[in-house]
């Protein structure tokens, strides 16, 4: 499984490698009164990064909602007593 998702990713960066050096133009980004110029390639892996990012702060955050959600006695029981061990015999 490992040699396959190896092979994945080398297939991917290798054709990521021939975009980017077909496609190495500057691509002009307006703000307004400011204009900058980024080439294509690297606004291409900002906007994944960007992408992968958001995603992953939207999943952390419905994970944490759904934990907060849980009632903590159904996390612990009323009943759980703690063990007290006494030093040395532990």
């Amino acid at each position: 499984m490992n040699a396959a998702r190896l092979a994945i990713w080398v297939v991917l960066a290798t054709l990521f490698a021939v975009f980017a050096a077909t496609n190495w133009t500057g691509v002009t980004l307006a703000f307004g009164a400011t204009e900058l110029i980024v080439k294509l390639p690297v606004l291409l892996l900002a906007t994944a990064a960007l992408g992968y990012v958001a995603g992953a702060l939207r999943t952390r955050l419905r994970h944490r909602r759904r934990l907060a959600a849980i009632p903590v006695s159904a996390v612990l029981p009323s009943e759980a007593q703690p063990t007290i061990v006494p030093p040395g015999c532990g």
